[in-house]
């Protein structure tokens, strides 16, 4: 059900520390990510625009190749399929806020 497939699952239930660690370099580059997002929001102080193009794209890109990327590598159909679509509706709200605040953006 989660996508992981052999051992890999059951990890977690062996008390490791392998998927708190994984988990958290995820969020490291997340988290960053979101804070572009409200810079370019206007929430908090304005961020560089090159930087909210990257995001976007790193996303969109991910969803688009993802299916083709990472089947036959130990993930589920449900894993890539879910995490695709996933990245695709952030990289649509990425590019959206981007189309909507462009100008208001500094270079």
């Amino acid at each position: 059900m989660t996508g992981l497939r052999g051992n890999k699952g059951q990890v977690g239930y062996a008390a490791s520390r392998v998927p708190a660690a994984l988990t958290s370099m995820i969020c490291v580059v997340l988290l960053p990510w979101a804070t572009y997002a409200l810079s370019g929001a206007g929430v908090i102080a304005p961020l560089l625009r090159a930087v909210l193009v990257a995001i976007a794209s790193v996303f969109l890109l991910r969803a688009l190749l993802g299916p083709f990327v990472l089947v036959g590598n130990g993930r589920s159909a449900r894993f890539v399929w879910v995490s695709s679509a996933l990245c695709l509706v952030y990289g649509l709200l990425f590019l959206m806020g981007l189309v909507q605040r462009w100008d208001a953006l500094p270079a």
